[in-house]
């Protein structure tokens, strides 16, 4: 049986055989200082030694400048993990296109930093140096992690290469990442912004604030994709079909819209608007409204809420925003119910503290005077 250890060589002399570790190899793999190795592959012996050699000199025999389409390179794997040719192995044919280029973007990183390096080199210690390259962008330093982590794993069962030991990339730790999901819209936003001079966004606004969609299923959808009660999303980021029912609100807008094109969000040039498109505006407008830092993905969270607050349960929430999973949507219902719980509480406080509430409308002069009173009796008027 042919002997697979990486590094390792046979030699036969007076009918014994003798095992080596090479060292300095080559780009071809070839020359190098030979290393004697005790006994045979299985003994303690040589085991505890190859292990020794193998982390002594790994780095030295495995990173060598050979071109990134050098068989057994990083840059090597990833063009195979995204050839046509491996498709019924690889993973890669059966990404959505955006999620394709959000990989694209780690694999050009990674091929032009580690392209020429032999996959086989990379340990836990290689991978701590990778993540913390780019630990700037935590989240991005732990998918680049996760990227040579998949590739290895493809690698070593189809790439008919060599891996040593196990995945490197789960040897690692991931770096905390610390995450603000966008905002939802307030009242004020939202009416400020139905009112804004920018009617192609005001469309965008209607449709992301009363179908919950995400901005790039906002920007796809066609006037064939809706019957006038519904409209038929493809969800870009999953590929989940949805029928969501249009809010009569929506309804209402969409009939006095014109039909200027295909898409019922049409730009300026008859085609469908850019993600890129929409945020620049969108957060432009707002920001002129006096909400910087609110962006379009505030409407679908928006929705989501008004959902939950509606009294929705969760796989009615995941029904229409087309979650895969009952997480996001539990956020919306428990954040619902404490602001109910929260109503019932503070009502229930002023119950016991047997106050009389009375009509007083906020900010007005009988507001003041209410709380005049309140200062100077010690008693509590209801608002």
């Amino acid at each position: 049986m042919k002997l697979k250890l990486p590094y390792v060589i046979e030699r036969r002399a007076k009918g014994r055989k003798y095992f080596y570790f090479r060292i300095g190899v080559d780009g071809e793999g070839r020359g190098g200082t030979l290393v004697p190795l005790p006994g045979v592959p299985g003994t303690r012996d040589f085991g505890d030694r190859y292990e020794q050699l193998l982390a002594e000199h790994k780095p030295k025999v495995l990173h060598v400048k050979r071109g990134h389409d050098a068989p057994g390179t990083l840059g090597w794997v990833i063009q195979k993990f995204c050839a046509q040719e491996n498709a019924t192995t690889s993973p890669w044919s059966k990404l959505e296109p955006t999620t394709q280029a959000v990989y694209r973007r780690h694999f050009d990183w990674l091929r032009e930093h580690f392209g020429d390096m032999l996959l086989a080199a990379f340990d836990k210690v290689l991978m701590r140096r990778v993540r913390d390259l780019r630990k700037a962008h935590p989240s991005v330093a732990n998918m680049t992690v996760d990227k040579i982590g998949q590739l290895w794993a493809w690698a070593e069962e189809y790439a008919d290469i060599v891996l040593p030991g196990a995945n490197p990339a789960r040897q690692v730790a991931s770096l905390p990442v610390v995450t603000e999901s966008a905002p939802a819209w307030p009242r004020e936003l939202c009416t400020g912004f139905e009112s804004c001079d920018h009617p192609r966004m005001v469309t965008f606004y209607f449709l992301a604030r009363y179908t919950g969609q995400r901005k790039g299923d906002c920007c796809a959808m066609r006037w064939s994709d809706f019957d006038g009660r519904r409209i038929h999303v493809v969800q870009e980021k999953t590929g989940t079909k949805l029928w969501v029912p249009a809010h009569i609100r929506l309804r209402n807008y969409l009939a006095s819209l014109p039909h200027e094109g295909e898409f019922i969000l049409t730009s300026p040039k008859g085609g469908a608007y850019r993600k890129t498109s929409v945020t620049n505006l969108v957060c432009s407008i707002a920001s002129e409204l006096g909400f910087k830092g609110h962006s379009p993905h505030g409407l679908r969270h928006l929705a989501g809420a008004s959902l939950a607050e509606a009294g929705c349960t969760v796989p009615q929430i995941m029904a229409v925003l087309g979650h895969l999973t009952e997480k996001q949507a539990l956020h919306y219902v428990r954040q619902a119910n404490r602001i109910r719980l929260g109503d019932d509480a503070i009502a229930n406080w002023e119950a016991a503290d047997n106050v009389v509430p009375l009509q007083v409308a906020v900010g007005t002069d009988d507001e003041q005077s209410a709380a005049k009173l309140e200062n100077c009796t010690g008693k509590t008027v209801a608002k």
